[in-house]
């Protein structure tokens, strides 16, 4: 049984035929791109399982795989692991899955999004399905058709209950231990039927919610009949889909069917929470939905999901009832040792999450799934033969630059038994993560920043020297066995005509000098750092035009959820205006200068912000390349990049020292 800090959360729950080890499970997840062309789970899905099952989640889930959406023509999807149903050996490798997380004392479930025994013409009641934006992106217009839709008839429902209930038999043969019926955001069929936006129906089938819910859980009950009354069913639903009413009766309705009932929005994009449309500190939406569920005294227990990081928020839901289970995925993938800090009642220890959601698909054309807090992410399946087990000798380190990459590889010398001095020249730590002190949207990454400052200061074998410029002949004389140059990077000007004779800001340098800017300011270069900063000034009450010769703002942040809750911020901020496909062709004291579709214009301003990206200070870092047997450059001095690269260059270095 759990006890102290965490006793709801760590103590064993009973959900249906299942006793869970704890009241935290891993919500379905599977980074788009940790298979090659293989057409079964590769070893990295299978390391990446078996991971979340160590991390402490009572109940891993995993997407169903063998609905083909490498064929639809989404970039993203087209790279998304699949498996083939029709070959028979793809059993065996599902069934070792299965073993392995059994092997963590978790259970494993698989869930069931997309329906294939009807097609994309059969849904609810007849009309004319046009669709939206790109998938979850909110960039581009749809490849897919208007679809015209005819009702949903007897028969077919009736394959699809099959369908459901022959793909549930099929996992519990390969050892899984239940499924979940993906019925939220109105994605499919079933979850169409369910919402009151989406069932426009008179008939039987629509009007009040027991009418709504015949079909989806007439599904429910032919996968019970199939599989037993041991074979775990949970309902992934919104919450927000129905009136809350409706939602207490709809759960009385699942009583006796399904096992669990995951809580959801309708907005599928929010239910990702991320820093953008969530401020860390308040209740999460899907708490209101399940606590009026468990108000009702419906006997089916309620799990919420969606941006649920804190352990002790989570421990107090528990403990007020609120809920009965606490869905997580994210801060699984961030610190594979987060139950385990759980128990040690160690949360300051958690790595915090970014909320950036790059655990979900790649960035800037890098097809790899990764973390951007947690390097082995992508690649922990290879990392015993990238890597030293072993420490080996003990060595004497000096770590020049207190900036994250620094910072992340004072700590990991540390942990790895080496002494460790790191020089910053300035009087905090942080680097370029500074500016994370000043935008309310940044709080995930300066509570990362904080989190890495904490645990360089705890660790004794790690001495931090601020206000100490390091000079290569300093270093030399003390006899470091290694050197780690992490020099950070500076802005690049780009050549802009007047930019000699014209008073600029740099993106870092507005931080902390929001209010020496005019009321007026033009951000020339509107990447995800420029279109950030652009934000952040439009927020404190300046009037922001950002410029961009891309099509669309902040290009390089493409990243499915994250994009269009960033989008739907500076879209709804006051005073911030995005001019794309903008060439600025010169920029003055009081004004700039854009061509646009062939025609020039003129936007009068009191501040310039030129956002060209930033170059290593490789030169610098070069410098100290003498000074120790073993010297390594990391982060941005190597080439300029991002968290992840930071953490994963830093891991890289201490591995062979």
């Amino acid at each position: 049984m759990g006890t102290g800090r965490y006793e709801k959360l760590l103590s064993p729950v009973q959900a249906g035929g299942l006793t869970l080890k704890n009241h935290m499970v891993a919500t379905c997840c599977l980074p788009h791109f940790l298979q090659g062309p293989e057409e079964f789970p590769s070893e990295s899905i299978l390391v990446f399982v078996e991971n979340l099952a160590k991390a402490g989640a009572a109940i891993v889930t995993i997407p169903d795989r063998f609905d083909n959406t490498r064929s639809l023509p989404l970039e993203d999807v087209k790279r998304a692991p699949y498996w083939n149903p029709e070959n028979p050996a793809v059993s065996n490798v599902l069934s070792e899955m299965c073993e392995i997380v059994h092997f963590q004392g978790s259970k494993i479930t698989a869930q069931l999004s997309k329906i294939h025994s009807v097609g994309p013409d059969v849904g609810v009641y007849e009309h004319t399905e046009k669709p939206g934006p790109a998938i979850m992106t909110g960039l581009e217009p749809s490849p897919f058709p208007p679809v015209h839709v005819k009702p949903i008839t007897p028969e077919q429902m009736e394959l699809v209950e099959q369908e459901v209930a022959d793909r549930a038999a099929f996992y519990q043969g390969v050892g899984f231990d239940g499924i979940v019926l993906h019925y939220s955001y109105a994605y499919n069929i079933l979850g169409k039927f369910l919402a009151v936006a989406t069932n426009l129906r008179e008939d039987n089938y629509g009007g009040n919610v027991e009418n709504r819910a015949r079909f989806p859980l007439a599904v429910v009950d032919k996968v019970r009949e199939r599989c037993g009354r041991d074979f775990y069913i949970e309902l992934q639903i919104s919450g927000d889909c129905m009136p809350e009413d409706e939602l207490a009766e709809f759960a009385k309705l699942c009583e006796g069917r399904a096992d669990v009932l995951q809580i959801r929005l309708m907005d599928m994009d929010a239910s990702h929470e991320t820093a953008y449309n969530y401020d860390g500190v308040s209740e999460l939406r899907p708490v209101r939905y399940a606590q009026a569920i468990k108000n009702s005294g419906a006997k089916v227990l309620v799990c919420v999901n969606g941006g649920f990081h804190d352990p002790d928020r989570n421990e107090q839901l528990l403990r007020d009832g609120k809920c009965d289970l606490i869905g997580l995925a994210r801060p699984f993938i961030c610190d594979p040792q987060y139950g385990t800090k759980i128990r040690e009642e160690r949360p300051q220890d958690i790595v915090p999450c970014l909320h950036c959601n790059r655990c979900h698909d790649h960035v800037k054309g890098l097809w790899m799934s990764g973390c951007r807090v947690n390097p082995y992410m992508g690649i922990a399946h290879r990392i015993p033969q990238m890597t030293d087990t072993e420490s080996g000798q003990k060595k004497k380190v000096a770590i020049i630059g207190g900036g994250p990459a620094g910072l992340y590889a004072a700590i990991l010398a540390a942990d790895r038994g080496h002494s460790v001095d790191l020089y910053e020249a300035s009087d905090t730590l942080g680097g370029q993560l500074k500016h994370s002190d000043y935008p309310e949207f940044k709080w995930a990454v300066r509570d990362y920043k904080a989190y890495l400052i904490r645990q360089a200061r705890k660790r004794e074998n790690i001495r931090i020297f601020l206000r100490t410029k390091a000079e290569p002949e300093d270093i030399k004389v003390k006899q470091y066995d290694a050197v780690i140059a992490t020099c950070g990077a500076e802005p690049k000007i780009p050549p802009i005509p007047g930019v000699e004779e014209t008073k600029f800001w740099t993106p870092i340098e507005v931080y902390g000098h929001e209010k020496e800017l005019g009321r007026r300011v033009v951000v020339v270069g509107a990447s995800e750092t420029g279109t950030e900063t652009a934000l952040y000034l439009a927020e404190s009450e300046h009037e922001v035009t950002a410029l961009t010769r891309q099509e669309y703002l902040a290009k390089d942040a493409w990243c499915i959820h994250a994009y269009s809750l960033f989008k739907r911020r500076w879209e709804a901020c006051y005073g911030f205006t995005g001019i794309t496909q903008a060439t600025t062709t010169k920029i003055e004291n009081g004004k700039v200068t854009y061509e646009k579709d062939g025609q020039e214009h003129e936007i009068p301003c009191d501040s310039i912000v030129l956002s060209g990206g930033v170059k290593g200070r490789t030169e610098q870092a070069l410098r100290f390349s003498g000074c120790a047997e073993q010297f390594f450059m990391i982060g941005d001095a190597g080439q300029p990049g991002n968290l992840q690269t930071c953490c994963r260059s830093a891991l890289a270095a201490v591995a062979k020292l």
